[in-house]
């Protein structure tokens, strides 16, 4: 993915959408590969409610980054099961 525009990507949300399942979107606002800016055009491309998280201070893992949100989208995952 780091070498195909954004554009590339969207035969895959063709793929996603069917799904019709909640997702947490969790974006770098500083990552170095895919610009946070397309956070939102991810979500919207989904089929299910999409709830978008741009992390400030974290980079292409922010979970690493910003180890607090370990939880956050743990919890998100077992409210959607």
């Amino acid at each position: 993915y780091r070498a195909t525009e954004a554009t590339g990507l969207e035969p895959l949300a063709g793929a996603l959408r069917p799904l019709d399942r909640p997702a947490l979107v969790v974006w770098g606002a500083h990552d170095p590969y895919v610009p946070a800016t397309l956070a939102r055009d991810y979500a919207g491309a989904l089929g299910g409610p999409a709830q978008v998280r741009v992390v400030q201070d974290a980079g292409h893992w922010p979970w690493w980054d910003e180890p607090a949100l370990v939880p956050e989208i743990t919890n998100f995952m077992r409210a959607t099961v």
